[in-house]
């Protein structure tokens, strides 16, 4: 009994540390996305505000460089992931003497390095989450595996510290809330609640989390508790709103001046969100962002998750509403899998009520990554179901099938590497002229090392024309200094001996509102990046 247990333990402590050592490993092969330095200012911003509401208990070199938190364009967004951030690169990388704006390729890593490990940490409670759910570790670790090998999350999981955070608490806000299912206690609602504080904290849309949470409950009330314990658990609900409330005003500094008012005038922002208008790539056409057909996000779903998974997840999705149905007629209420029903309906509903309020979406369905929690968990239900049913003497070769179906993935992230962000499934043959690629613009960092170590040239001089090759500008300062330091930016093509792309917005440039045709001053593809046959970064030469 004592070496089965051993064995129990060993298993899930040793999977989990060979994932972290892979994800250390890598780190550095992911490139800068568009979004960082905003979102690295952000952190900025709320760290100077903090840190005068505190009475300045720490110093920040650069505070003289930072907008204050009034008068930031985006102080009502939940900073707290960056907040962290720009804390610890405020503890880890000393001195702080560049512009705030123009990071230094050691706080890139820091952010990324962090990045990661939460997302790592998320894949322990996902594992908790299904290991609740179905008690057996293979099926758990299995699931695990849906969760973290699924090619666009696993490089996101690398950079993108907006959705990935926003996935990675929306699996611990999951795990507390499968808890409380398990036992209706004050203590599960204390952590549930400040696991929904955390998640409102680092993106408003983590209110239909509460939403969701307080439907499900009210019906777990309703059908299984037994008529003298309402009471009680009426106040473990009421506690649970309690401690969901404190920690969303004590983790989101917008709030603390008027919790009220700013909570109010944060959802109206989130209501009436708007961002510039400017050309996105969908099945071929350039579309305004504004004017998304229906159709897009489940296109998206359908062309960039593993198949295998949507087809798991379709399995459990039938069963377990098949069950319900069942168990509701037999009135067997006890029986009904309530968190089960909750993660159905936390997938399709955002789904639904994006179509429905033809809500502005954009970038694939990178907003609705949190999604991905839902998607794997259900994969992983399918997947027990299917073991479930055979007989228990091929149920090792069910395990062993799901196994080799998880390598060949491993398989297509090693090859794709460190480009898994474009990833596309069977369902869609021509990505490159149909749908919006390395839309982050992180290929460049590939691009940019590999001219400097096949350039003979002192100074590479590269075409920077487009609001499109922003990206490699950061990314520059990814590279050791000898190389850096060769790197020059011109404003021209007659000045540059090369001109870079990620083929973000075509031709078209957003700044000027033109479109720009430079195929005559373009001599010939000097080198692609191609991770699946088509190209989303590409190297020209230029006609002199």
């Amino acid at each position: 009994m004592e070496s089965r247990l051993r064995v129990n333990w060993i298993a899930p402590v040793g999977y989990f540390i060979i994932w972290f050592f892979i994800g250390i490993f890598i780190v550095k092969d992911y490139g800068v996305t568009w979004d960082e330095p905003i979102m690295r200012q952000l952190g900025l911003v709320g760290l100077k505000y903090v840190n005068n509401i505190l009475g300045q208990p720490f110093t920040i070199p650069i505070s003289n460089q930072i907008e204050d938190f009034s008068t930031f364009i985006n102080h009502e967004y939940g900073s707290l992931f960056e907040i962290i951030l720009a804390g610890a690169e405020l503890a880890f990388i000393k001195p702080i003497v560049y512009e705030y704006l123009d990071m230094d390729g050691s706080a890139y890593y820091l952010r990324h390095i962090i990045t990661w490990l939460v997302f790592w940490l998320s894949a322990i409670f996902f594992y908790k989450l299904v290991q609740l759910r179905v008690k057996s570790i293979v099926i758990a670790l299995l699931g695990t595996s849906i969760y973290l090998l699924s090619p666009r999350i696993f490089a996101d999981s690398f950079y993108n510290s907006k959705d990935i955070i926003f996935l990675a608490f929306f699996v611990i806000n999951t795990y507390t809330l499968s808890l409380l299912f398990s036992k209706f206690t004050f203590k599960h609602a204390f952590f549930h609640g400040m696991s929904t504080g955390f998640l409102i904290s680092i993106r408003l849309m983590g209110i239909i989390s509460v939403a969701l949470s307080l439907a499900f409950i009210a019906a777990y009330l309703l059908f299984t508790i037994k008529k003298p314990a309402i009471k009680t658990s009426l106040l473990v609900v009421g506690a649970y709103l309690l401690s969901a409330s404190v920690f969303i005003y004590l983790l989101w500094p917008f709030l603390w001046e008027s919790p009220f008012s700013r909570f109010f005038e944060a959802l109206r922002l989130m209501a009436h969100f708007v961002r510039q208008d400017s050309p996105m790539l969908y099945r071929g056409e350039f579309i305004n962002r504004d004017q998304i057909p229906w159709h897009y996000v489940p296109v998206w779903l359908l062309i960039t998750i593993p198949p295998f998974y949507l087809f798991l997840g379709f399995i459990a999705g039938a069963v377990t509403l098949f069950s319900f149905g069942k168990e509701f007629i037999r009135r067997n209420f006890a029986a009904i899998p309530f968190i089960d029903l909750y993660v159905i309906a936390s997938l399709i509903l955002p789904i639904a009520s994006i179509i429905f309020l033809q809500s502005i979406i954009y970038d694939g369905w990178r907003h609705l990554f949190y999604l991905h929690a839902f998607i794997s968990y259900l994969a992983t239900l399918g997947g027990y179901f299917i073991v479930k049913a055979v007989s228990e003497k091929y149920a090792l070769y069910a395990k062993l099938a799901w196994a080799a179906v998880l390598l060949f993935y491993v398989g297509i992230i090693i090859k794709m590497h460190p480009q898994q962000q474009v990833y596309f499934s069977m369902f869609n043959k021509h990505p490159q002229t149909a749908y919006e690629l390395d839309y982050w613009g992180h290929s460049y960092k590939e691009s940019l090392e590999w001219l400097c170590k096949n350039s003979d040239k002192d100074t590479i001089k590269i075409a920077y024309i487009r609001i499109g090759n922003q990206p490699m500008t950061m990314n520059k300062r990814l590279l050791p200094p000898k190389e850096r330091n060769r790197i020059v930016f011109k404003k021209s093509l007659k000045e540059s001996d090369y001109y870079i792309t990620n083929y973000k917005f075509g031709d078209h440039d957003i700044l000027t509102g033109k479109h720009i045709d430079i195929t005559d001053s373009l001599d010939k593809e000097i080198y692609n990046i191609a991770p699946m046959g088509y190209k989303i970064n590409t190297v020209f030469s230029v006609k002199k």
